[in-house]
C-alpha cells in the first residue's frame, strides 16, 4: 500500500480487516484504502460493530463502505441470501446508528454530519471507490458543440 507506483490502486479491506479490525484503522489514514463491514455484519452485535465503525469514522469515514457478505450456505440450509442480507442490512443501521449518535453526543460531529456519514456507508462510498457515476477528469472541460 504504500508503495509509490502503486499510490492509484484502491485497496479494499474486505472484512474490514476481521477480526484484526483496530488495525484496519491507521490504514484507512491512506487516500487509497477502504474498509468494509462485511461479514462482520453477520457475526457481531451491533454494539461491538459501532464501535468499530466510531473509530473507522474518526479517521476516514469517506471510506468505509458496507457490504453484507451474504451468500447461501449448503451446510445450513435455513440461512439463504435474502434473509442472510436483511440481518446484514439492520445490523450495520443498527451500528451506524450507535455509533454516530454517540459521536454527536460527544461533540465530535453534528447531526448533518452523522447523515452525511450515514449515506457514505450505505451508498456513496462504495460509489467513489468504484469510481461509479463520476465524469472522466478529460470530460469534464468546456464542451463544444457538434454539428450533426
Amino acid at each position: 500500500m504504500a508503495d509509490p507506483t502503486l499510490q492509484k490502486t484502491k485497496w479494499l479491506l474486505v472484512h474490514g480487516g476481521f477480526p484484526f479490525d483496530k488495525e484496519t484503522g491507521p490504514l484507512l489514514l491512506r487516500p487509497n484504502v477502504y474498509a468494509d463491514v462485511s461479514v462482520q455484519d453477520l457475526v457481531r452485535s451491533p454494539t461491538e460493530l459501532g464501535e468499530s465503525l466510531r473509530r473507522w469514522f474518526e479517521l476516514a469515514p469517506e471510506r468505509v463502505c458496507f457490504a453484507s457478505d451474504a451468500a447461501s450456505d449448503p451446510g445450513a440450509p435455513q440461512l439463504r441470501w435474502p434473509e442472510l442480507t436483511f440481518l446484514a442490512a439492520e445490523t450495520t443501521r443498527a451500528a451506524l446508528s450507535i455509533a454516530l449518535s454517540r459521536m454527536i453526543s460527544d461533540g465530535l460531529i453534528t447531526r448533518a454530519q452523522a447523515v452525511q456519514i450515514g449515506k457514505g456507508v450505505l451508498r456513496d462510498n462504495a460509489l467513489a471507490l468504484h469510481g461509479i457515476g463520476q465524469q472522466p477528469s478529460s470530460a469534464l472541460g468546456s464542451a463544444e458543440p457538434v454539428d450533426r
